[in-house]
């Protein structure tokens, strides 16, 4: 859980947002990543 918190406390201060955007930016970024592993993209 503090994992999950420090990756979108360090996205909230990379992109200049809130901590809310910044869950969401995390979030797609993972599954972007599951994405590319299984070969969708």
């Amino acid at each position: 859980m503090t994992a999950a918190f420090h990756s979108v406390a360090q996205a909230a201060e990379k992109y200049k947002v809130d901590n809310r955007m910044a869950a969401y930016i995390v979030a797609v970024g993972r599954v972007a990543e599951a994405c590319k592993l299984r070969r969708w993209v």
